[in-house]
């Protein structure tokens, strides 16, 4: 009984251990998405300008 006890034990800490790294993935995929939302909106931006730029050399 001790060893299933120790293997259930390790088992409960390699899973915390787990949801603790996919927390942190979690964490630094919504970087990711935060640092590529606002990348997209200055390309956005960039854009419009580049357009109107070239409406006013007509």
């Amino acid at each position: 009984m001790a060893a299933i006890k120790s293997q259930n034990d390790e088992i409960a800490a390699l899973t915390n251990h787990n949801s603790e790294i996919i927390g942190e993935i979690i964490v630094a995929i919504k970087a990711q998405n935060n640092k590529f939302a606002a990348i997209k909106k200055q390309n956005g931006e960039i854009k419009q300008e580049v357009g109107r730029h070239i409406v006013s050399q007509r």
